[in-house]
């Protein structure tokens, strides 16, 4: 309903089909895959440094992540990239809003109960 609706308020309207539809959902989740993927590269070495330092490896904690930030780089650069057609030129930003508000939404619990954040931290690290 959502997708639809931005294509009505767009002025898109006459391209609700479903290829149309799985063409655009999946572009959009690719995008937030990208975004999961280039954090997770610039976290580890952080990650590492600070809860497990003796395990700590250049080439494994710096060197590897930075590489695969450097290939991230690149599709994230050609989703920005101005001249994309509508709807694609505004997923990255839908992509970095719902960023935003995830990160807004987990410093709002973080406050509000400040035991969350070591509690979760610990079951993803032990697993």
């Amino acid at each position: 309903m959502v997708w639809a609706l931005g294509h009505w308020i767009g002025g898109n309207g006459g391209s609700l089909d479903a290829l149309n539809f799985f063409f655009e959902s999946s572009t959009m989740g690719t995008i937030l895959i990208l975004f999961v993927y280039l954090t997770a590269n610039v976290a580890l070495p952080f990650y590492y440094r600070r809860y497990r330092p003796a395990e700590f490896n250049i080439i494994k904690h710096v060197v590897l992540p930075a590489l695969g930030v450097a290939a991230i780089a690149v599709p994230i650069y050609y989703i920005f990239k101005p001249g994309q057609a509508d709807p694609y030129n505004w997923f990255p930003w839908v992509g970095l809003g719902l960023i935003a508000v995830s990160i807004l939404y987990s410093i709002w619990l973080v406050r509000r109960d400040p035991g969350l954040g070591d509690r979760v931290g610990s079951i993803v690290a032990d697993e």
